[in-house]
């Protein structure tokens, strides 16, 4: 009787079998893993937004251009924040346009993106934007086309411009890069304003610089050293305090600096 009950059980659990049980089990522990790395609360801090990049930063990294499908909340309001840190809540289904690296191979065309809680979702059906994403940091859900944005340079595509062209002209091929929008606010956000003068102090050097008709100022070949970019008044002229900072930069860095123009 054990040897029939034996060859019974082999002749239950042939590989087809064995296959048809792990595809069937597989999607449920996809859901499962997914359901909770989107329910478990995290303490998520931005203190700076990342610098402008022109290759790729980690493993998990993917950046793209993107088209928002559909977005929504995850979770009521009245859920959240919770004691100990924020669930993700805001997610958006986007079909990719120009993809950079990171995707996987067998799916280039729709991703799903989540974002920490914050004052409101910045992503609005029907806009493309330039996306920075992050893979999820565990578990099996990490195969799926599924990025993380908070603490990126993830932004609509129309203010992606100096992102674009770092991407495009690749890492600076000697001295350091640094560039920006010269711009003022209006009502509800910015614009750019062209022909402004940026002043930048490079060791005990002074370097001045002028934005194109896109309100972009580009200085690149400049030597190691440490930089400031100062503030202006109305005319143009050097005021008291620094706009940014940076101590000893090597060749190859590149770095953002938005001006304020009075």
């Amino acid at each position: 009787m054990e040897r029939i009950a034996a060859s019974s059980s082999r002749v239950f659990w042939t590989l087809r079998r064995k296959v048809a049980a792990g595809l069937f089990l597989l999607p449920i522990g996809l859901a499962a893993d997914v359901a909770w790395e989107l329910s478990r609360p995290r303490v998520v801090e931005c203190h700076a937004l990342p610098q402008p990049f022109a290759a790729r930063r980690s493993s998990q990294q993917a950046v793209f251009t993107a088209r928002v499908l559909l977005s929504g909340n995850l979770w009521p309001r009245s859920a959240r924040p919770v004691p100990y840190g924020y669930p993700r809540d805001y997610w958006a289904l986007a079909m990719v346009g120009e993809h950079y690296w990171g995707l996987p191979w067998w799916n280039r065309k729709i991703v799903l993106l989540t974002m920490y809680a914050q004052a409101e979702s910045p992503l609005h059906r029907g806009e493309d934007f330039f996306v920075e994403g992050n893979h999820w940091p565990g578990g099996i859900a990490r195969l799926l086309p599924i990025f993380e944005l908070r603490c990126t340079r993830t932004c609509p595509l129309k203010n992606a411009e100096i992102d674009l062209q770092v991407l495009r002209e690749g890492p600076p091929r000697s001295g350091v890069r640094i560039l920006g929008y010269t711009y003022q606010r209006n009502s509800p956000g910015w614009q750019t304003v062209p022909n402004a003068r940026v002043f930048l102090r490079a060791n005990s050097s002074q370097i001045s610089a002028t934005s194109d008709q896109r309100g972009i100022y580009d200085l690149d070949g400049l030597p190691p050293g440490t930089y400031f970019v100062d503030r202006t008044d109305a005319d143009g002229r050097i005021v008291p305090g620094i706009l940014c900072g940076w101590g000893m930069l090597h060749s190859g860095d590149i770095r953002e600096c938005d001006v304020p123009v009075p």
